[in-house]
């Protein structure tokens, strides 16, 4: 778990006002944005090129990552 807090007094602290909850919502927020407006720089004639790659490189990466976390014993977490 990255950033943790150690420090609560109750669980709701944790779940909603954590660092990593804040950059789990921000994140991926702030990609969609950047991807959108890179997107948008594209010609016109590269847009359907553009969008099969990027659907390819985020499909290698899901299953890259879920490889990697498969790969975990959540048991011992």
């Amino acid at each position: 778990m990255k950033l943790p807090v150690f420090d609560w007094d109750n669980e709701v602290f944790v779940v909603k006002q954590s660092a990593s909850a804040l950059v789990g919502g921000v994140v991926p927020f702030l990609v969609m944005i950047i991807l959108t407006f890179g997107v948008m720089l594209i010609p016109a004639q590269y847009t359907n090129l553009t969008m099969i790659l990027l659907c390819l490189f985020l499909e290698i990466a899901t299953f890259m990552l879920y490889r990697k976390n498969s790969m975990v014993d959540l048991i011992s977490i």
